[in-house]
């Protein structure tokens, strides 16, 4: 695939309707510790929404924290601060879409690392969804120690990857991420690091052109990024945090 094909893939596919934004600043704040923390990474354009973690991914924080309290565990939740861009219409907005994204990816590892100082107990939950599923794959491909992450989900993944060591839901099969894809879209080329990825969860719809990018525009649908429900994803990702 060449540059200009790559580029029109990557505008072409909606990532989600949207445009709100919110902080790009590193997250600094101390933590409160809980038994649990939830560390949730908006998608595109979802940074304005849910308290900064989006809509759907505030609501599959909602159901295993709901879980956790009703094992008696405490817990707490963290947004990721990042642009969240909306998804880019025209080429000149792809660069700074792709920055949001790697921006997104940094602060998940600064929020994975002030928790895990902070509260050396706390077990680490992470979500994202979209371009923040990428921004976590990112940050848990980066994460040197994950004796505390307890559990991730990757929503509608852009680096999805075939054959990582994570877990796979939804009903996608070989197609990989569209990130991974192109040339210019920043997937980083490693497995996530196996104790890690034996936590997380990578869920894709087939013909989600995000995660499940075949090389076909006949393939994908955006009505399948945009259809993801908590439910099930929560429901999968439950045992392996514990809940």
């Amino acid at each position: 695939m060449n540059r200009a094909s790559a580029l029109t893939a990557l505008v072409a596919v909606p990532v989600l309707v949207g445009s709100g934004l919110t902080g790009v600043g590193a997250a600094v704040a101390a933590p409160s510790c809980a038994d649990y923390t939830f560390i949730g990474v908006a998608g595109s354009g979802e940074g304005a929404e849910a308290g900064g973690m989006g809509t759907l991914v505030s609501n599959v924080v909602s159901d295993l924290a709901q879980r956790a309290r009703a094992k008696g565990k405490t817990v707490a939740t963290r947004a990721v601060r990042y642009p969240a861009l909306p998804v880019p219409q025209t080429v000149e907005t792809v660069g700074p879409f792709l920055q949001s994204m790697e921006t997104g990816a940094r602060n998940t590892q600064g929020d994975i690392g002030i928790v895990a100082r902070g509260c050396p107990s706390t077990k680490i939950v992470v979500v994202g969804y979209s371009q923040g599923a990428a921004a976590a794959h990112r940050a848990l491909q980066r994460t040197a120690n994950g004796k505390q992450i307890a559990a991730a989900a990757l929503i509608a993944d852009p680096d999805r990857r075939p054959g990582d060591t994570a877990r796979s839901g939804g009903s996608a099969s070989g197609g990989q991420g569209l990130a991974r894809a192109v040339p210019i879209g920043g997937a980083l080329p490693q497995a996530l690091p196996v104790p890690i990825g034996a936590h997380t969860l990578s869920w894709c719809n087939a013909g989600d052109g995000i995660c499940d990018w075949t090389g076909s525009m006949d393939d994908a649908k955006s009505s399948v990024h945009t259809s993801y429900t908590a439910a099930p994803i929560a429901a999968g990702l439950a045992p392996l945090a514990g809940l």
